[in-house]
């Protein structure tokens, strides 16, 4: 049997999205043709651009459809830094947001993995350039929530603006474009059951930025080159459906879990625990047992875990997330991220709490 806890890497697709895209399939056309074929097209792009801007409270007109989060994330960094703004980002953000820039200042955090807003206050207020902040909704590894309205406030005082990657906090707790006020945000497909190759950058309509692919003047020449229709409409199908999952039960059975392992260790750590988190995820060590080891070990019996973010693994480096929250080197490298879905069951966790027993007993055999 095989269980996926690395949700928050790759989120298996629903049925329906699938159902959804094959009729997709069956259309073609350009969009930007004037001919029946192309206005079907033209009409499922937006028909699926309402659904989504309806969903986080935004306006259609300010989404652009990008490739994924990755490329929305650089739109946004690489189009403010060319137009000579400073940019802050937060130590824990997706390399995605963290290597957009060419010269970023990073934002510290503390030991529980929350943006430090004292010293964020700090670097705005130093400078008068016009600035840009970087902070991500939640963090993809330890699930810690920023706290983004206060973030904004601050930026507002002086006069910054935010841009915030809610990639993972999408889905799981409310995310609303209007309430939270920030300028711009991004979001991806593949990350809540829609298919890869898809993402959005959502922009209040004052932001100007450079076209970041040039060509034919796609996404009102913001984002140019043919849409990718079947993904777009698979992507707007998938949060319709993720908004209807119970995340408190997952929650609950996650909670469980971090329990059940801290009687087994009670030098165990689950980074970021007394903080608000998303609910399906979790950051273990396992004392003495190196993250590859415990990976090779938990595969060979079923269970797909992560070393932390998606970006990095197959990567020898500790997290950088945790690296920041100021964790050693040496603790950082015996944690694993688990990150379920919203089918997750108490048997499938329950199994995985008697194999980590397993595994952290042996290794204490061995000393």
């Amino acid at each position: 049997m095989r269980r996926y806890f690395d949700y928050n890497a790759n989120a298996p697709l629903y049925e329906v999205v699938i159902d959804r895209i094959t009729m997709a399939f069956n259309e073609f056309g350009s969009a930007s043709a004037i001919h029946r074929f192309g206005r079907r097209v033209n009409y499922l792009i937006e028909e699926a651009r309402a659904e989504i801007a309806g969903s986080l409270e935004a306006q259609p007109q300010n989404i652009v459809f990008t490739s994924g989060a990755s490329e929305a994330n650089n739109m946004v960094l690489q189009g403010f830094e060319s137009q000579g703004y400073r940019i802050l980002v937060s130590a824990i953000e997706h390399a995605s947001c963290r290597l957009a820039a060419l010269n970023p200042e990073f934002i510290p955090v503390t030991n529980e993995g929350v943006i430090d807003l004292a010293m964020l206050e700090k670097m705005i207020s130093s400078g008068s350039t016009p600035t840009l902040i970087a902070v991500m909704t939640a963090n993809n590894e330890t699930g810690v929530i920023q706290p983004i309205n206060e973030v904004v406030v601050l930026a507002k005082k002086y006069g910054a603006l935010v841009h915030t990657d809610a990639v993972q906090a999408l889905g799981r707790i409310p995310v609303s474009f209007k309430s939270v006020n920030v300028d711009s945000m991004v979001i991806s497909s593949h990350k809540i059951g829609g298919p890869l190759g898809v993402g959005a950058l959502i922009m209040k309509e004052k932001i100007e930025l450079p076209p970041f692919i040039r060509g034919a003047g796609q996404e009102k020449n913001r984002r140019s080159g043919t849409q990718n229709m079947p993904g777009i409409v698979g992507f707007a199908t998938a949060l319709k459906e993720v908004l209807k999952e119970d995340w408190q039960r997952v929650e609950e059975l996650r909670n469980w879990m971090e329990e059940q392992i801290k009687e087994i260790a009670d030098e165990g750590i689950v980074f970021g625990e007394k903080k608000p988190r998303l609910q399906n995820t979790s950051f273990i060590r396992m004392p003495g047992v190196k993250r590859d080891l415990q990976m090779m070990a938990f595969d060979l019996e079923g269970f797909a875990v992560s070393p932390g973010s998606a970006c990095s693994s197959g990567k020898s480096k500790a997290s950088h997330t945790l690296l920041s929250m100021g964790i050693p080197a040496d603790q950082a490298e015996e944690a694993v991220r688990l990150s379920f879905s919203p089918n997750v069951n108490k048997s499938d966790i329950k199994d995985f709490v008697e194999l980590w027993h397993q595994i952290y007993q042996k290794k204490r055999l061995k000393k």
